[in-house]
């Protein structure tokens, strides 16, 4: 089952138990229908918490505090401050936008990638060095191929068979 789709289960299940929450919900699809545009959370947590094994990852309760501040402020609730999309962790989208995308729920489609960290050499200095380290590489490659042939010949397997 898609993640998504079990968080969605979910929510859908509390709501339906928690009347207002259930109220609110209806009061959103008021608004929809007046012409509101709905939205939805994407928040991308692959970065947070420790990989317990190979397949799960374990959040810590700074994390899911961190997530959970995050949908309060989208949702504007009291106290907290103006939402702002993080590139590489949570952007709110539109349903028209998702509609856009054929419905796909994909991160990677709505959570901009995060910014490059800049290690403040220029462009110049890395590629000057990019090419040195890969002349060389060439040079050592040629160096490690003649040896090879060398060997080759020396034990009699370089026969020039047409």
């Amino acid at each position: 089952m898609c993640l998504n789709r079990f968080r969605w289960d979910l929510f859908r299940q509390r709501a339906e138990r928690s009347s207002a929450v259930y109220e609110r919900l209806r009061g959103q699809r008021a608004a929809a229908a007046v012409g509101v545009p709905r939205s939805a959370l994407f928040v991308d947590a692959r970065k947070l918490g420790r990989m317990v094994d190979r397949t799960h990852r374990e959040l810590t309760e700074e994390d899911i505090t961190g997530i959970a501040g995050v949908y309060r402020t989208r949702r504007g609730e009291e106290g907290a401050c103006n939402y702002v999309d993080v590139p590489g962790f949570c952007k709110s989208t539109t349903l028209e936008e998702i509609r856009k995308h054929d419905h796909v729920l994909t991160l990677g489609r709505y959570v901009d990638a995060e910014a490059p960290e800049d290690d403040g050499d220029p462009f110049e200095y890395k590629m000057n060095c990019l090419v040195s380290q890969l002349r060389e590489q060439q040079t050592e490659g040629a160096r490690l191929d003649a040896a090879v042939t060398d060997n080759h010949k020396r034990l009699g397997f370089w026969e020039h068979r047409a």
